[in-house]
């Protein structure tokens, strides 16, 4: 959701989705994740209200999926692995 530039609502479950969740909540894009087992009616609801209702997180959502949609991710990610691999100076 971040490249359409759209808050998130995070319920982290597995591996290093706790790290990225709370990730996007220092960016400002996304309220505090919500863990999986706290998941129910309210947790969600109050948790997209947030999303809803806060001018500035969507803003700062805006202004990060334009940069994401601005960025060639996949050129830079080649660019890093042919250096990484002496292919390139």
């Amino acid at each position: 959701m971040l490249r359409t530039g759209t808050p998130s609502v995070t319920v982290p479950f597995f591996a290093d989705q706790p790290v990225w969740g709370e990730k996007l909540t220092r960016l400002g894009v996304s309220p505090q994740p919500i863990p999986y087992q706290k998941v129910s009616e309210k947790t969600l609801a109050a948790a997209i209200e947030v999303v809803l209702g806060d001018k500035a997180m969507r803003c700062k959502a805006q202004e990060l999926g334009q940069k994401i949609r601005d960025e060639d991710g996949v050129a830079n990610a080649v660019e890093v692995f042919h250096r990484h691999l002496g292919l390139i100076e």
